[in-house]
């Protein structure tokens, strides 16, 4: 058992290779999705299928591993079918021209600006000093907000103006380029969200993969920002434990900081060790409440209805499901969890229908590509680009539906945003 575990293991991490490989070849945003589960699942789950899991025994490990084979395999074959469909292939990528205004640029900067601004107003309008506040705090101060409110809006709006940092990029534009990353950075310092250091890595991991001509130089480089990519995030974490800001300031060691983010990634703390609840549900048969219902795609489809207005129609948040699976104990306040794309894959529909969802999820990714193509206008795409790479990665960690909900309303703003600037300069400065 243990040499077909192994075997096994390696073909699920080679088939995420491929079509990590594939996609790169293809120039498509979704490298970020598949670079995500490289890391999150391919390369641990082949790791534990040689040296073992202090927790699941090899046929859990062997389970999870022709899963996430079949799943593979089924995507590449109806990503294919797509592609040839859409007629996206060697379109995505094209760069077009520049033919926009420098006054949209820093009307999407304010909105940048605007985005930080509110996030520290929250705080402050707490009584909390920005020095004292701490992550646990900022998280009181959202559960204590109504059920809807602007808000809600904020993070999905600061996914796509913060699509700047690309368009500088591409266009060598140093000045923009400086305040849209001390700005983004400032907003991740002010929130210690890590998903929202994902644009600031996303700009320049996008500009070197696939504007830059690839070398053995730039792919060294690619792979220095992979890993400073991951050092990132385990930073951020162990600096929000840290507490306040000030208190960091008192309390940092270098050398302990960086002691503290390799105990996490050694010990398989964070995102490292998402995939052992996708082993757990495997070793538990998805015998647990509002398992195998399509519950995550259900709530996708009724994004625009909220649930406490819904009368039932809508599914509790199954990310709370996976919670209360893994922690029974803690009586309906569970904590969300989400264990990797494939884990909540298998948890919504089981073994066989999670694989299918594969076809779902290829068909999601060609329409990104497909509509990054439709966008002539460099701003328009740097901004969706960095918009759907940021949706796809915290899709790879498994929060299909807060991902789903930033990618749709960014959507959405930025066909609001088109059609506004179509109406009032009709054509001539931002179209061709």
């Amino acid at each position: 058992m243990k040499l077909l575990s192994v075997i096994l293991a390696l073909l699920s991490l080679l088939s995420i290779g491929y079509i990590l490989y594939w996609e790169i070849k293809h120039k498509s945003v979704s490298v970020f999705l598949w670079a995500t589960l490289l890391f999150m699942f391919g390369l641990t789950n082949f790791r534990d299928s040689i040296v073992g899991n202090d927790r699941f025994g090899e046929e859990v490990i062997a389970e999870a591993s022709v899963f996430v084979f079949l799943f593979c395999c089924l995507y590449l074959v109806s990503r294919n079918c797509f592609v040839q469909y859409l007629k996206i292939i060697n379109k995505t990528w094209s760069l077009p021209k520049q033919n926009g205004s420098s006054h949209f640029e820093y009307i999407i900067l304010f909105l940048l600006i605007l985005c930080t601004y509110l996030k520290y107003d929250k705080i402050a309008s707490s009584g909390i000093n920005f020095l004292d506040s701490s992550w646990g705090e900022g998280r009181e101060i959202s559960a204590s907000t109504g059920y809807v409110n602007s808000t809600q809006f904020v993070l999905p709006v600061f996914f796509l103006s913060s699509g700047l940092i690309l368009y500088s990029l591409i266009l060598k534009k140093r000045y923009l380029l400086f305040f849209s990353i001390i700005v983004s950075f400032f907003n991740v310092v002010l929130t210690r969200n890590k998903v929202e250091v994902l644009p600031l890595l996303i700009g320049f991991v996008y500009y070197e993969l696939y504007i830059k001509k690839l070398t053995s130089s730039r792919i060294f480089l690619l792979v220095l920002l992979s890993v400073m990519c991951i050092y990132f995030v385990y930073a951020l974490q162990v600096f929000r434990h840290y507490g306040s800001i000030m208190q960091f300031y008192l309390d940092f060691d270098f050398i302990d900081f960086n002691k503290r983010i390799y105990t996490y990634v050694v010990e398989g703390k964070s995102e490292i060790g998402l995939y052992n609840d996708f082993y757990y549900f495997i070793d538990h048969d998805n015998n647990f409440k509002n398992f195998g219902l399509a519950h995550s795609y259900i709530r996708v489809l009724l994004i625009w209805l909220p649930t406490g207005w819904s009368m039932g129609i809508k599914p509790p948040d199954f990310a709370i499901s996976m919670g209360l699976a893994l922690n029974p104990s803690s009586l309906g306040l569970g904590e969300s969890v989400h264990p990797t794309l494939f884990g909540d894959c298998y948890a919504n529909l089981n073994f066989l229908g999670g694989i299918l969802l594969a076809i779902f999820w290829s068909w999601v990714i060609s329409l990104i590509d497909f509509y990054t193509f439709l966008n002539k206008n460099l701003l328009y795409r740097s901004l969706f680009i960095t918009l759907a790479a940021s949706f796809l990665v915290i899709s790879g960690r498994g929060a299909v539906y807060n991902s789903f909900y930033i990618l749709i309303v960014g959507t959405v703003l930025l066909l609001i945003i088109k059609f506004i600037f179509r109406i009032r300069f009709r054509y001539k400065l931002f179209y061709e």
